[in-house]
């Protein structure tokens, strides 16, 4: 049976309008008084975001991951994606519904991209390259969204600079599955100026794109 499913590692807060999709794990053999199948909302706070999860299981057997009817629950033109082991693809817009074969006592990590991206995107599969691949709106007052492309599992750290070299903040240092990767910089406590968005992998890789504050 499925022993538990949690998100990691900090969900966001809820967006204006509850934006949601809401994913049913479900089990047959899995007997809770709401029935056979756990649920669990992932909310989308800005044009794109990235979340992990994991799921467990006690015994070997098919899992179905349904993530209900995602079309209708998502803004227009925004689309979904979960990213599986192995770097397989799935497109949750065309088909809500994945199946997945666990080992006993398996514990799976799934990664899920929620956001507004063009049918091109959805269908492109992996990044080929490592990239900064937006920074938006630029110039930008006072959130700024980042998003950091990765073709391959990666210790990622995305830092912002001044102009003086000085760190001002951290958006991301973890972990994380090869895929596209959205972060999000609140700036309302800075000066206005020109700033430096680095993306750092464990590999070696390193990219700087800059990015303007208006105030």
């Amino acid at each position: 049976m499925i022993s538990r499913t949690v998100l990691a590692p900090h969900p966001p807060l809820p967006p204006e309008g509850g934006n949601r999709l809401t994913a049913f794990i479900e089990h047959g053999d899995w007997n809770l008084p709401t029935g056979d199948a756990f649920a669990r909302d992932f909310r989308s706070p800005a044009d794109l975001s990235d979340w992990t999860f994991e799921v467990s299981t006690d015994e070997a057997g098919l899992v179905t991951l349904n993530f209900g009817d995602v079309e209708a629950e998502l803004p227009e033109e925004f689309g979904a994606v979960l990213l599986a082991p192995g770097g397989e693809q799935f497109d949750l817009v065309s088909n809500p519904v994945v199946e997945w074969t666990f080992d006993a006592n398996e514990t799976v990590v799934f990664g899920l991209t929620v956001g507004l991206m063009s049918a091109e995107e959805t269908a492109a599969g992996l990044p080929t390259e490592y990239a900064i691949e937006s920074l938006y709106p630029n110039p930008f007052n006072p959130e700024l969204h980042v998003r950091v492309a990765l073709p391959e599992a990666s210790r990622l750290r995305v830092e912002v600079y001044d102009l003086l070299g000085r760190r001002v903040a951290t958006l991301a240092d973890q972990s994380v599955n090869a895929g596209r990767h959205s972060f999000h910089w609140f700036a309302g406590e800075h000066a206005a100026g020109v700033y430096f968005v680095r993306a750092t992998a464990s590999n070696g890789w390193i990219h700087s794109a800059k990015a303007i504050l208006l105030k």
